[in-house]
């Protein structure tokens, strides 16, 4: 698996291979708007800008869902380790 926090920004996403950052992103993506709320997700993506630096990125996300991406990805991990 990508560590997500290597691919928030747009150059990182695109530095490696497609076939591996498009389903982990997506995966982590449903995960979240499973779990979490669409409404959550929709304003990652409406306050947020694919110019965006990593930090920003971080600090919006913990702004919108209370939790900082590391703790979401652990999260999602630990939901994936029950399969």
């Amino acid at each position: 698996m990508i560590v997500l926090d290597s691919i928030l920004e747009s150059d990182a996403f695109r530095s490696y291979d497609s076939g591996k950052t498009y389903p982990e992103s997506g995966s982590f993506v449903a995960f979240m708007i499973d779990n979490y709320d669409l409404d959550k997700m929709l304003s990652i993506f409406r306050t947020g800008s694919r110019m965006d630096s990593k930090e920003v990125i971080k600090q919006n996300f913990q702004s919108i869902y209370g939790f900082s991406v590391v703790e979401a990805e652990e999260l999602r991990q630990k939901f994936l380790d029950n399969f």
